[in-house]
């Protein structure tokens, strides 16, 4: 049987990681300092916050892609570990999908920096997104749900290289969202 996936084929997750991706730059290229860094109250991120969570979550991931793409990727036991994947897969998933309304709280070494988030953010979150997506599609080719990964956040969470992806661009769209409703505020600075 074949697993239902959030997202329905590699180029749907690319597409989507592209549109997000297009949607933040456009988001954050009129925002001053000030405006990237106001929050609506202490429990809560803003605009910066919210993308320097996206880069710290999403960069991780680079080197296993690498690895993955140079030959040089080697599974652990916990990755041999059958139906682990596919469930740790979908938990993930559910719990970082925009459409998901229960908060999760993120791990102290992905916490977005508490200082004030600067204009370069812009450029780095270009610079980031456009790393992810090359990576994304010179795997195109690779058997993504036969290759299984080790999460970086948490070490004993394993799935496939397609699950992985789909969770980075999922947790894109919400955080995006997030970052979205922060600017919509009515005490947002204009």
């Amino acid at each position: 049987m074949t697993k239902k996936r959030y997202f329905a084929s590699l180029e749907e997750v690319v597409h989507s990681a592209e549109e997000v991706g297009k949607e933040i730059e456009k988001m954050l290229e009129h925002l001053s300092t000030a405006q990237l860094n106001w929050k609506p109250n202490s429990d809560e991120w803003s605009v910066g916050q919210c993308i320097d969570h996206i880069i710290k979550v999403n960069s991780p991931y680079f080197p296993i892609v690498k690895n993955i793409l140079a030959g040089k990727y080697q599974k652990n036991f916990l990755q041999s570990i059958p139906f682990l994947p596919g469930f740790w897969g979908n938990l993930i998933i559910n719990a970082v999908k925009p459409e998901t309304a229960a908060k999760v709280k993120a791990r102290p070494n992905f916490v977005p920096t508490e200082s004030s988030i600067t204009a370069d953010i812009v450029k780095t979150f270009q610079q980031h997104q456009n790393q992810l997506l090359s990576l994304m599609k010179k795997s195109s080719s690779l058997p993504l749900e036969s290759i299984i990964v080790t999460s970086p956040v948490a070490g004993f969470v394993t799935y496939d290289l397609y699950d992985a992806y789909s969770i980075i661009t999922a947790h894109e769209q919400r955080h995006f969202q997030q970052a979205k409703r922060v600017i919509d505020r009515s005490e947002f600075p204009k």
